[in-house]
């Protein structure tokens, strides 16, 4: 029993000084804000939106192709995010399967 009331006390004492750590106002509240729900999509052209697809590196990390492409889609007039995305300019890549190459930024 008294290893329990011991254990007690400290619990307490750690959970008095967690609530004393200084914070800014309304610091560590950015992920409890709700995410927009998309209440107004518009349909939109984009130009130069990098391509979607993945390929493996030679090192075998995986990267996005960033192939610059054209499309439409419907954007949300609250937060830019695209639904129902229509690639207009189809990425050269996509025809031989996004093939492995060297990792991007390393010179080779």
């Amino acid at each position: 029993m008294p290893i329990k009331k011991a254990l007690g006390f400290l619990a307490t004492a750690c959970l008095l000084s967690a609530q004393t750590v200084p914070m800014p106002p309304g610091a560590g509240f950015e992920e409890l804000e709700q995410p927009c729900t998309h209440p107004t999509r518009v349909w939109s052209q984009f130009q130069n939106s990098p391509c979607p697809a993945f390929y493996n590196c030679h090192a075998g990390h995986k990267h996005r192709c960033e192939y610059p492409t054209n499309g439409a889609g419907r954007r949300c007039t609250t937060c830019n995010d695209y639904a129902n995305i229509n690639y207009r300019t189809p990425c050269p890549l996509a025809a031989q399967g996004h093939p492995n190459r060297p990792c991007p930024g390393i010179p080779q």
